[in-house]
């Protein structure tokens, strides 16, 4: 449903709190709003709304009892307004001024607690109307656009950001590290085995510096070889 619905309700709420601003100035002693308006409660900025779009939610009770409340507040101030256009007699024998002036402020007040009251249970018509199923849709909105906001005002993490950021250097040092190790074992010189070097000597042409004894053995092959040739040819 349009949200403009809304937003005439809210406005024709704001109405009746500007339209009781004015009365309060005028019960002060100060004219600050139109009697052609004032004085035919059709023409108010509510009864507008109330009587013309507002019956679309005339199923919802919170609406229907706006209009009892909203006739009471204006029955009251048509009676402010008749006496305070009465003029009065000057008596010698009694303060007639004094008399109209408590009995203005009594009107006057009277209409303050119905127009507060009409205020009030318009307040709980707009929040009935607003999480009703037709404008759930909006609600649900809302609350996803309040919710991003709320994330966007956090205040960031410095100290968690710069943890995540030193892990992530410390895990890429490591994988360099172990990459340059692997490169080192590479172009390592890698010892050729035993039975190759003994099987045929000069087929690798090694220098006798870089053989390699086995270390588990005392045998030195060098000396097994002299002594079988030494057998050899004496016998």
């Amino acid at each position: 449903m349009n949200i403009k619905y809304l937003d005439n309700v809210a406005a024709a709420k704001n109405s009746l709190q500007m339209w009781f601003s004015s009365l309060e100035q005028k019960n002060k002693g100060i004219e600050m709003f139109s009697h052609e308006n004032e004085l035919d409660r059709n023409k108010t900025v509510f009864a507008k709304w109330y009587y013309n779009e507002g019956q679309v939610f005339s199923s919802f009770d919170s609406f229907k009892v706006l209009e009892n409340s909203y006739i009471k507040m204006y029955d009251l101030f048509f009676k402010y307004e008749a006496l305070y256009s009465k003029p009065v007699k000057k008596s010698l024998f009694s303060n007639k001024y004094k008399k109209r002036k408590i009995k203005l402020e009594g009107l006057f007040q009277s209409v303050k607690k119905h127009t507060f009251k009409l205020i009030a249970q318009i307040s709980i018509f707009e929040k009935n109307l607003h999480n009703s199923p037709l404008f759930e849709t909006h609600s649900k909105e809302e609350q996803s656009i309040e919710k991003s906001n709320i994330s966007a005002e956090e205040p960031l993490d410095f100290g968690s950001f710069f943890k995540t950021k030193e892990k992530e250097t410390t895990i890429k040092e490591v994988k360099e590290s172990e990459s340059i190790k692997k490169q080192v074992e590479l172009k390592k010189p890698q010892p050729i085995p035993k039975e190759e070097i003994f099987s045929d000597k000069n087929k690798h042409n090694i220098p006798e510096s870089n053989l390699e004894p086995d270390p588990k053995s005392n045998t030195n092959y060098l000396d097994i070889d002299i002594e079988e040739e030494i057998r050899r040819i004496l016998s």
